[in-house]
């Protein structure tokens, strides 16, 4: 693993993490670990497509096209989160605080 890679990793985990955390304390419910991951897999390629859009010009098509991909290729992330979300704050009777 490169330094980037292990940077790119670290961070992920960190950010897993403090969602996990958020939703622990908003919602109190065991998914909280698997929410925070899915969040954090949704939006970890995103940044990347924010520079890149930032400095546009720097950028071909191709480029800014596989960026975006990558994006959006984690939009089952995200349906998985919501799909959590509702599922156990419906079963459970449980809201945020």
């Amino acid at each position: 693993m490169n330094q980037d890679e292990k940077r790119e990793f670290e961070r992920f985990t960190l950010v897993a993490e403090k969602l996990t955390r958020a939703f622990v304390e908003g919602y109190k419910h065991r998914h909280a670990q698997e929410l925070g991951f899915f969040v954090a897999q949704a939006i970890r390629d995103v940044p990347a497509l924010l520079r890149m859009l930032d400095d546009y010009e720097s950028h071909s098509n191709d480029e800014i096209l596989d960026a975006i991909h990558a994006v959006v290729s984690n939009h089952f992330s995200l349906t998985e989160a919501n799909r959590l979300l509702t599922t156990v704050d419906d079963e459970e009777g449980e809201t945020r605080d």
